[in-house]
């Protein structure tokens, strides 16, 4: 009797072992299709025979989820493209009569050099070109639709350049500049006009905003895997319940960054950083101003 028990106990404990074998070579390779086409946008076919009939059911729950999930994403890609196509149009539908104002505006004001209406015009419909442009960039640069290159920048020659070409903005607002840019190079994989349109607006952004502090300061340095350029001022801070909404789209609170201008320009910033696989943080304290870090990594050109 005792020998029949060990050996129906070693003949359970066999079977456990094979079934136990059965469902980790089905879970692996449950594992490695899902790996192969996380990238690619097509649900995996993941019904496949099982004597599990729960495990079955999860994997025909899956692919169903799959499905679905991929769905959702051809909509949202679709609403995108649509968004797109109405955004181009409307720039060049608002472009063309806007000139004809603008031209009109500039005869007026030549005309009648005294007269201010024809310089608020100007000054307005320049503001209104402005904003469509920046509305087309926007949406360009979230389509992914426009070539963007990547090249092995200089981040402390690009910042160099950044400073340059806003110096006389920072003089005529009457803050005092405070620049720590190494001289040696920081290679950083960027796109040249986009990494300067990042540093224009955040030094537009910081001269407008920052005014009150009386200073401004630009530095960078190399870190693990790339570089970081900062802009920063001593204005007033942005209170923290906002920091996580600044670079929304038209965010326009009273006390944000953004207030009085078109909500875009951190926008614009925060969508090139993700083209140049980077990303901008921002630190602020309502008494002792803000910084903008923008974050670049090292990689193989494309």
């Amino acid at each position: 009797m005792p020998t029949l028990l060990i050996v129906g106990l070693a003949l359970l404990v066999l079977i456990l072992a094979i079934r136990h074998w059965q469902l980790n070579a089905q879970v692996r390779q449950l594992t490695r299709m899902l790996n192969a086409h996380a990238n690619q946008d097509m649900p995996p076919q993941v019904r496949m025979l099982s004597s599990f009939s729960s495990l079955e059911a999860l994997l025909n729950a899956l692919e169903a989820r799959f499905e679905l999930h991929l769905t959702e994403i051809g909509k949202l890609r679709k609403s995108d493209r649509e968004l797109h196509r109405m955004v181009t149009n409307l720039s060049h539908d608002l472009r063309t009569p806007l000139t004809i104002i603008l031209a009109h505006a500039e005869n007026l004001a030549h005309a009648y050099p005294e007269d201010q209406h024809a310089q608020r015009i100007m000054a307005k419909g320049n503001e209104l070109v402005g904003l469509i442009d920046r509305f087309f960039d926007l949406s360009k640069l979230e389509s992914e639709e426009v070539e963007f290159r990547l090249l092995t920048l200089d981040l402390s020659e690009q910042a160099r350049q950044a400073v340059l070409s806003a110096y006389d903005a920072i003089e005529e607002a009457g803050l005092a500049p405070e620049f720590e840019i190494p001289d040696q190079p920081i290679y950083v994989l960027a796109n040249g006009q986009g990494l300067q349109r990042c540093l224009q607006n955040l030094i537009t952004n910081a001269i407008k905003y920052g005014a009150e502090g009386g200073v401004i300061g630009v530095k960078a340095g190399p870190e693990p895997g790339g570089g970081w350029v900062t802009v920063w001022d001593r204005g007033r801070g942005i209170p923290a319940l906002q920091l996580e909404q600044i670079f929304e789209r038209t965010y326009t609170l009273d006390d944000s960054r953004n207030s009085r201008s078109s909500g875009l320009g951190l926008s614009i910033v925060k969508a090139f950083m993700k083209r140049m696989h980077g990303r901008v943080d921002v630190t602020s304290d309502e008494r002792n101003g803000t910084a903008f870090t923008l974050h670049f990594v090292t990689g193989e050109e494309a």
